[in-house]
């Protein structure tokens, strides 16, 4: 699982609904932006300063793919469909200004400008403050496995070198069927890796198709001997449920399938029509042949059965694992922490800040250009490439929003004490979930002051649990 762009990919790019299921997918979301400007009754104690919290993590976005997926709203380059992984190393000896060879040659660079702590502050100020090196590091696409082992390690080792990289690490690569083998396999945990998120998204050719993916179930399959064989230590598999054509019988298959593959972590997600794609102008959510809303709804709610059946943790909304392999780079996301994040399209979140990089390739290449003269004429980044600082409300929010994907929930105690009139906002939140509780979709855990959502019907109706406590938010500015 990868998460994204502006959250990252998948939790990130397409947001925190990804996931939901319903005609009542975004209803909430207006919500957030009614909640714009901060108020003395959302505001932080003063002994809570964001500004001593160490960046621990980064995303590196790694845009090229094969062909880009009829669903696909990411920022991504098309490089073609050889069939040999082979074909894509010797592109990049005949020829040494390829497209991949310059992306990561401005990839590396924005690497080197960007401070320790802060994509806002000077180099200069940054290195007085000191830094930790990376926990988390997350190679996301694109389709990532599709870069020359050379490259991959040219980017390693400037992040080691700018950032530092903890020996204990947890270091993902993205990687799809049909681009790697046993062998890269091994030269990527040679290099650091140590988790592979294959992209298989469905045991099906005919779903596959629909879907315009490059590989077919043949691909899938090797991939999965391919992992075994080169015993990579934790590995992970997507799958998407909402397809073109998908029906009950067809889903739980593909739930089998994933269960017999014996991964460590499976990552589900509802199928999002999203504006701009191809299948924007095919499909409509809940109309045939995408399955109904309620299909959709008792899909989700059978893989949770099946999955958790299996020995699988249902620890977020859309994310399973086994014992000890859950993704530590997506909890960054889910409990509101900074990241860095660089390449094409990708959107860090340092100390209240996002900034988002240009989604189209010449316009990243003449971004970072603009990047590294600023910085050598002025000292200072980019103007007008990041968004206004979250008030303490948009903290807020995001709090709610993401904390309440994960199956351990939100923790009122944190924020009682992280602001000023905490113990106000959780009597407000209390009550807004009060009906809900007595429905069976909520839990309030009085005795380590949490509330989460009951599993599966509290998530497949989590968007109007939050609706609700927007609402009671917003009466407490009147």
């Amino acid at each position: 699982m990868r998460v994204p762009s502006s959250l990252q990919r998948r939790v990130h790019q397409s947001g925190w609904v990804k996931g939901l299921v319903g005609s009542r997918r975004r209803q909430y979301a207006h919500r957030a932006s009614s909640i714009a400007e901060d108020t003395s009754i959302f505001a932080e104690n003063e002994s809570y300063d964001e500004e001593k919290e160490a960046i621990s993590s980064a995303y590196v976005h790694l845009p090229f793919c094969k062909k880009k997926c009829l669903y696909c709203d990411f920022p991504v380059v098309a490089v073609g469909h050889g069939r040999k992984i082979a074909d894509y190393d010797a592109q990049y000896k005949d020829y040494k200004d390829s497209m991949m060879t310059s992306y990561v040659d401005y990839l590396c660079k924005e690497m080197e400008l960007t401070p320790h702590r802060s994509g806002l502050h000077t180099r200069e100020e940054s290195e007085d403050v000191g830094h930790v090196a990376l926990k988390t590091l997350y190679f996301g696409g694109g389709t990532p496995s599709l870069l020359p082992l050379k490259e991959l390690e040219r980017i390693l080792e400037v992040l080691r070198r700018r950032f530092g990289i903890e020996p204990a690490a947890e270091i993902t690569i993205e990687a799809d069927p049909g681009t790697f083998d046993s062998n890269r396999l091994k030269s990527y945990m040679n290099l650091g890796i140590t988790r592979v998120s294959v992209g298989v998204q469905a045991f099906d050719d005919r779903l596959l198709e629909l879907c315009g993916r490059s590989h077919a179930l043949y691909d899938v399959y090797k991939a999965i001997e391919d992992v075994h064989a080169a015993d990579v230590p934790s590995w992970s598999l997507d799958l998407i449920s909402g397809l073109p054509e998908l029906d009950m019988d067809a889903w739980e298959r593909n739930i089998m399938c994933a269960i017999d593959a014996q991964s460590h972590h499976i990552s589900s997600y509802d199928l999002q029509v999203e504006p701009g794609t191809p299948f924007h102008s095919l499909y409509r959510p809940g109309v045939r042949p995408l399955p109904s809303d309620d299909e959709t709804a008792s899909m989700y709610a059978r893989a949770v059965d099946l999955f958790t059946a299996h020995g699988f943790d249902h620890y977020e909304l859309s994310s399973y694992a086994k014992r000890g392999h859950q993704c530590v780079h997506n909890a960054v996301y889910w409990d509101g922490k900074g990241y860095h994040a660089f390449g094409m399209g990708a959107s860090s979140y340092v100390h209240r800040s996002r900034v988002t990089r240009p989604r189209k390739f010449n316009a990243y290449l003449a971004w970072v250009k603009q990047f590294e003269e600023s910085i050598e004429n002025n000292h200072h980044p980019l103007p007008h490439v990041a968004t206004p600082r979250a008030t303490s409300e948009d903290v807020l929010t995001d709090m709610i929003m993401l904390q309440l994907r994960k199956a351990s929930g939100l923790d009122l105690g944190m924020m009682e004490r992280r602001f000023r009139h905490g113990a106000l906002i959780k009597d407000a939140i209390l009550d807004a979930i009060s009906t809900s509780v007595e429905r069976g979709l909520v839990e309030y855990d009085e005795d380590n002051n949490i509330v989460k959502f009951i599993d599966p019907d509290g998530f497949l109706l989590s968007n109007d649990v939050i609706s609700d406590i927007f609402v009671a938010l917003d009466r407490l500015k009147t």
